[in-house]
């Protein structure tokens, strides 16, 4: 009963051992090319994010601009002219804290890569 039972399990691990030893070989193939494409894709990503502020920091001063060239006039200063402060100061902010963030990121992913691999891990498992 023993030998039975152990014929039987012995091609089901040896098979087992076979797919890991497939997939670790899987794995190490494909690791490196991975790896490149998450450095590419996260680069692209802060790239276009620091565009984005970039644009949000000339329109916030564009708008702020325009408010303060429309409250010079006498009796006007309502006639539309919050819209323009509110994304002015939106514009401001986005550019003055996602500037620096996406430079700060796009260093990381230059300078210390292993270190910003490890951040992107840590997010991935949710830690």
């Amino acid at each position: 009963m023993d030998k039975a039972l152990l014929d039987q399990i012995v091609p089901i691990v040896e098979k087992t051992k076979e797919g890991i030893l497939k997939g670790i070989d899987f794995a190490q193939q494909q690791l490196p090319d991975l790896i490149r494409q998450i450095y590419i894709w996260y680069t692209c990503e802060y790239i276009g994010w620091l565009i984005f502020s970039i644009i949000g920091l000339i329109a916030g001063i564009f708008s702020l601009r325009k408010f303060y060239n429309q409250t010079k006039k006498p009796n006007d200063f309502y006639d539309g002219n919050i819209g323009w402060m509110i994304l002015g100061i939106t514009g401001l902010l986005i550019g003055l804290f996602g500037i620096p963030y996406d430079i700060v990121c796009l260093l990381q992913i230059n300078l210390a890569p292993k270190v910003f691999l490890l951040n992107v891990i840590k997010s991935v498992m949710g830690k």
